[in-house]
């Protein structure tokens, strides 16, 4: 085996393992809020829609911010998977009647 593909094939393995470390942590820190409150991320979620206040009051880029929704879903889903259940992070919608409203 050539020294570039060992590197390469040293470096995807590198790479591996970084990754699953990544996702181990992550998946730890959403066990952390599921034990707080089964609800934590939901709240957490609901609260990062002003994302420029938030960014404000901690003192972080909201660009950075912007990233947060789809990471921690992204792991959300992976906790429900090893857990078995099903996520009910969707807000539920309530159609109103508005044919009773007086203009």
């Amino acid at each position: 085996m050539s020294n570039f593909a060992y590197l390469f094939e040293n470096m995807d393995r590198a790479r591996k393992h970084e990754q699953e470390y990544v996702d181990g942590q992550a998946l730890e820190a959403i066990t952390n809020g599921m034990n707080v409150d089964e609800n934590f991320w939901a709240n957490f979620l609901s609260v990062l829609n002003n994302s420029e206040a938030l960014s404000n009051l901690l003192g972080i880029p909201s660009v950075k911010m912007n990233k947060w929704r789809g990471r921690i879903q992204k792991y959300l889903t992976k906790y429900y998977d090893t857990q078995g259940e099903e996520p009910d992070l969707k807000k539920k919608r309530k159609f109103v009647d508005i044919s009773d409203i007086d203009y």
